[in-house]
């Protein structure tokens, strides 16, 4: 009898040690920022329900959070450290949500860089990240290496994801994903993060100076899969189409991570085409489509000339570009649904959003702040404008960026003690708080002394039937200092003429709104963003009109 109750009182004390153990554990779980970790607890909750629908493709929540703690195990093979930085060169696929992940999952901090991206913005990424160690889709290999290998930068170490093409392991080449995890472990441990510990860094485009290096936090990067799902109402039985790329914020983040965090599905396509997403819509009955204005415009474009079964949407999301209501209309009769607005840029997001439901939202609004951000509306000199009234908008909030990584003049710069950053996007807020975008503050054309929006011009434009794209931009003029050039991408068969747009405008803007000069183009240049270049229209409209009278020399 002594002896059984000698065992028992044993078993008693192994059972505490192991509640105490286990409560530590928790503890330590519970108060772990680390991203990988929110979505690693709802893939234990969702293990058999498809997180990726993609080309032709079912992953289920069990097989990708398997992939993603095998790539962890890879990168602390291949030397990676808390805090190094890691390349992603691809185009959209789910090894590109797993390789951010496992970046999370040990300390790491993911880099995302753009595919269009070329030799000037790839040197400079390598300089400004220090990544040893890059993944690389198959598709975009030769490209990266012919771009990459001649600086002294690159990275050594290259791992090939994407398709089961063959890939031979020579010079920084590695091999393939899939063959390097051949032996792979499988780790549930995750580094542990506060809220300020880095884990992403978005490079932001721009067509005359090198990329901005934008530094994000688990805490900033938890904030937003929290606060869109909230926002925009995500659901465990939604199937999300998701086609920005994943270099982008939108792609990466707003996007598919945050449909993670949810439980529901991400009908990922590759990249963008008007026809894969009607087609991705139709066959996996896709309740939420993300799309910019731009992409509206294409798919309605295509919506002209076959049908298409769009019954099971129940949300479209729109941002990231300008959106007049003479596009807008037109997509939202088509689509049966009001586009949801938002605003925000790489360095804060959320910023603002229209909610799901929000049936009181005026037209033309993105929506109003998101939970806990703050934003003032400012003129050139930092002070409040009267309500109502235009200015730049300054924001802070949970969502902010770190820093310019490696650069903090630029950080100085844009960003003050107080938290604030300068977004150079101009806004106006009414009384019930709704959020109209206006333009940039740097777009802006003084024209004798007044300001003119390209926004407002473009609008007016837009709003002709035969007009599918127009960008307005200012340059020299020794008269009235600036003149309004605007150049217009015309649709099929639209007969378009200078008279005839003139036409059109005069009775919708003031007479010093009225572009001075015309130019048809065909297709508009883009940035590496997919956004009209403005700055290389600017570039071409003063090569056009270097002469013409009136203009500088």
């Amino acid at each position: 009898m002594r002896r059984f109750l000698r065992r028992i009182r044993q078993f008693a004390r192994t059972v505490r040690k192991h509640r105490i153990l286990f409560a530590s554990a928790l503890m330590t779980d519970m108060n772990n920022s680390n991203i990988f970790l929110k979505i690693d607890r709802v893939a234990d909750r969702r293990s058999g329900h498809p997180a990726f629908l993609y080309e032709g493709q079912t992953i289920t929540y069990a097989q990708f959070q398997r992939q993603v703690c095998q790539v962890s195990w890879l990168l602390t093979e291949l030397g990676v450290q808390a805090g190094d930085c890691v390349l992603i060169f691809s185009p959209n696929a789910p090894d590109y949500e797993a390789v951010f992940l496992a970046c999370c999952q040990v300390g790491a901090i993911a880099a995302p860089v753009n595919e269009a991206f070329r030799r000037k913005e790839l040197h400079h990424i390598a300089a400004n990240s220090k990544a040893d160690v890059a993944f690389v889709h198959v598709s975009r290999l030769n490209v990266f290496r012919s771009n990459m290998d001649d600086s002294p930068d690159a990275p050594s170490k290259i791992v090939v994801i994407g398709d089961d093409e063959p890939v031979a392991a020579e010079g920084r080449v590695l091999g393939r994903l899939d063959d390097l995890l051949g032996s792979a472990e499988e780790s549930r441990e995750a580094f542990h993060c506060t809220e300020d510990t880095p884990c992403l860094i978005v490079y932001t485009s721009g067509s005359t100076a090198d990329p901005k290096a934008v530094l994000h936090t688990h805490g900033s990067v938890g904030y937003q899969i929290t606060t869109y799902p909230d926002v925009w109402d995500y659901r465990e039985d939604d199937i999300a189409c998701v086609s920005p790329p994943m270099s982008w914020v939108s792609g990466l983040i707003m996007t598919t991570a945050s449909m993670l965090s949810t439980g529901g599905t991400v009908a990922l396509l590759r990249r963008f085409h008007p026809e894969r997403v009607l087609d991705a819509i139709e066959e996996h009955r896709a309740t939420m489509f993300f799309g910019t204005m731009s992409m509206y415009t294409k798919i309605l474009d295509v919506l002209q000339r076959r049908k298409a079964d769009l019954s099971s949407l129940r949300f479209c999301m729109n941002g990231g570009e300008p959106c007049p209501e003479s596009l807008v209309k037109p997509a939202e009769a088509r689509l049966g649904l009001r586009l949801i607005q938002a605003w925000a840029f790489s360095e804060n997001h959320p910023l603002v959003a229209m909610r799901a439901h929000d049936v009181n939202a005026p037209r033309g609004t993105a929506g109003k702040a998101a939970p806990g951000v703050e934003i003032r509306i400012c003129d050139p000199e930092g002070a409040d404008v009267p309500e109502g009234a235009e200015g730049e908008a300054w924001v802070r909030g949970p969502g902010a960026m770190v820093c310019y990584y490696g650069n903090p003049a630029l950080t100085a710069e844009k960003t003050n003690a107080e938290g604030w950053t300068r977004t150079g996007d101009l806004i106006r807020r009414d009384s019930d708080g709704y959020i109209f975008v206006v333009g940039r503050a740097s777009d802006m054309i003084i024209r004798s002394g007044a300001n003119i929006a390209p926004a407002e011009v473009e609008t007016a434009l837009l709003e002709h039937p035969g007009i599918s794209a127009a960008c307005v931009v200012g340059i020299s003029d020794r008269v009235s200092g600036e003149a309004i050039i605007a150049f217009v991408s015309p649709k099929p068969d639209a007969s378009l003429s200078r008279e005839r747009v003139f036409e059109h405008l005069e009775p919708r803007l003031a007479r010093y709104k009225l572009p001075q000069e015309i130019v048809f183009e065909k297709n508009l240049p883009v940035t590496a963003n997919a956004k009209v270049d403005r700055s290389a229209l600017r570039q071409l409209a003063a090569e056009i009109f270097a002469n013409y009278p009136d203009k500088a020399a």
